[in-house]
Order: C-alpha cells, then sequence, then structure tokens
C-alpha cells in the first residue's frame, strides 16, 4: 500500500517512466493474435461434418441470445481492470497496465484458439437445422428402412447462416469469460496472500476485522466473476447455442490459457517496477519467484549469480 510520503494525484504519473517498464515484445504478440484471429474468422472454412435431417439434437429452434455477446466480452475486461491495483501512482498505473495488457492477450489467445478449434472440428450446434433449412420435399417420411436417406447430400441446406452453425465446439462466450475470471481470480489470490505481507506486529481488533473484512469482500469479488462465467455458459445452453459439452470445453480452455499467462506474468511483475529512465541498465536473473535486478558493481547482486549459477 502507498505510504503517506507518496502522490496519488494523477498529474504526478510518470508517464515516460510507466511506457518504458511495459513489455513491448508483449505488444506485438497481441497484435500478431488479433490479425491471426481475423484471418482464420475470414478466410477458413469449417469442417464438414454431415447432418441428417432427422436428428434431433440439432433440431432445436432459433433463439435470441439471453446474454448478449457485447456483455459476455466486455463485462469481464471490466471486471479485470477493476481488479487491478499497487503501490505508488506511478507503480500502480504501470502494474495495472501491465496485467491489464497481459489479461487482454490471454483473451486475446482464448478467442484466437477457440475460432481455430471451432474451424478444425466443425461441430454441428443445436439450432442447425433451423439455420440450414434443408431442402427437403414435401411427403418425405423417414423411417428405420430408408433411415439413411436423410444425409446432407440428398437434402442440402437452404438457409444463409449454415458457416456459424457448424461452429459449436468450444463454446467461444464462455472460453472469454472463463479466462478474465480466473486471470482476475487468481490475480487476487496472489495479491492477498503473497504480495501484500502480514505485518510483523500484532494487528489491533479493529485492524484484523477490516483486513478480514477485505478479505472476504475480495473472495466474493471472484465468485461473483466466475458465476458470470458460468452464468453466460449456463445461457448459451438455454439459447440452444451449444451442448453442455460444448460449454465445458470452452470453459476448460479459457481457464488453462488463464493459469498459464497468469503464472507467466507474476514472476516477470517487479520488472515494471524498476526505473528503466535512469540509473545503469539492469539486467534479470531468474531467481525463482521473480525476475531480480543484477545491477553492475553491486556485490551482493554479483554473489547472487554466482549462487544461481552454481545451483543449477
Amino acid at each position: 500500500m502507498a505510504g503517506s510520503d507518496q502522490s496519488w494525484r494523477l498529474r504526478d504519473i510518470q508517464w515516460r517512466k510507466l511506457w518504458a517498464r511495459q513489455d513491448y515484445a508483449n505488444f506485438l504478440l497481441t497484435a500478431c493474435l488479433i490479425v491471426a484471429t481475423i484471418v482464420v474468422s475470414v478466410v477458413a472454412e469449417p469442417h464438414i461434418v454431415p447432418y441428417v435431417a432427422w436428428d434431433a439434437r440439432i433440431s432445436y429452434p432459433l433463439h435470441s441470445n439471453t446474454i448478449p455477446s457485447w456483455v459476455a466480452v466486455f463485462t469481464p475486461l471490466i471486471m479485470l481492470a477493476l481488479t487491478i491495483a499497487h503501490g505508488s501512482i506511478t507503480d500502480a498505473v504501470s502494474s495495472a497496465v501491465y496485467f491489464f495488457l497481459d489479461g487482454v492477450q490471454s483473451f486475446v489467445m482464448g478467442i484466437f484458439l477457440t475460432q481455430t478449434f471451432k474451424y478444425i472440428v466443425g461441430r454441428l450446434r443445436p439450432n442447425f437445422l433451423a439455420r440450414c433449412q434443408p431442402d427437403v420435399p414435401n411427403g418425405v417420411t423417414f423411417s428405420l428402412q430408408n433411415i439413411t436417406s436423410g444425409i446432407s447430400d440428398q437434402f442440402p441446406c437452404t438457409g444463409g447462416d449454415v458457416v456459424d452453425g457448424r461452429l459449436a465446439f468450444p463454446s467461444g462466450h464462455t472460453s472469454a469469460c472463463f479466462n478474465l475470471a480466473v486471470y482476475a481470480s487468481a490475480y487476487l489470490i496472489w495479491v492477498w496472500h503473497w504480495r501484500h505481507q502480514l505485518p510483523a506486529r500484532r494487528l489491533t481488533f479493529r485492524e484484523e476485522f477490516a483486513a478480514d473484512l477485505l478479505n472476504v469482500l475480495a473472495k466474493t469479488w471472484m465468485l461473483g466473476m466466475i458465476c458470470f462465467a458460468w452464468g453466460v455458459g449456463i445461457s448459451r445452453i438455454i439459447d440452444y447455442q451449444h451442448d453442455v459439452s460444448d460449454v465445458l470445453g470452452g470453459a476448460f480452455l479459457g481457464t488453462m490459457i488463464a493459469i498459464v499467462y497468469i503464472l507467466r506474468a507474476i514472476p516477470r511483475w517487479r520488472r515494471v517496477l524498476q526505473d528503466t529512465s535512469e540509473g545503469p541498465r539492469r539486467e534479470f536473473v531468474s531467481s525463482g519467484d521473480v525476475e531480480a535486478p543484477i545491477i553492475p558493481g553491486d556485490g551482493a547482486a554479483k554473489q547472487r549469480v554466482v549462487a544461481t549459477s552454481s545451483q543449477g
């Protein structure tokens, strides 16, 4: 937390230091992922899975989205932005920008992989026949004797929303929501239990109660984000956009990507707190939980490098 001598006025933010501390290779990767996602969505064709006109699993009606797509996308981003804070005003904004942009890249990576898997799998949505509108002649009936006569080659689609009807697995809405909800929740757990250490002195009852109350509020916020993500996934089932397995696959994919990104972001976090605009050039060496700055001429730092090398 900020000390009494630290300024929290926005005009005191040192913007040059803030942007000098960021990971510009991450910016480049995020831009490449955005371009790749657009290319996949525009150029790729989904895997063609044959359908049968009598299949009840894909014969559900079209239904409007209970949770609009923009809500499922922007609400987790807003939750992530509200979750992040740290230190003095420059350090706070540097850390917030660092974790927010890392979370955004996790989000974009999730979208890219989700879209890629959608086109590779080509699974039909539960409302596929309503989108397809197969050209079935009047009076045609299906029985056990001619059960194979309803395949897609004999009754082609006449509807105009067929491509999206083949992109069921995994659920993109669910993947995006779980990605940011898990990322923000893991960030909060790290902040409360590792980054902010408990003071050495014994807390008074009021201080301990205030700390416990903030902890409970943080836990409630995390549960709220996870419940929102599940709510989005459930709405996709209710709206006949996905099967249960599609939603579970999206939740798993989003969660795994978030875990990978947050486990990478936390050890590199102290980089954004280092002043790269002044003083000697700083090199970084892995020290387990953080990347520690090694300043030339610092005897203790040199000893640490030797110790680290000998352990390796």
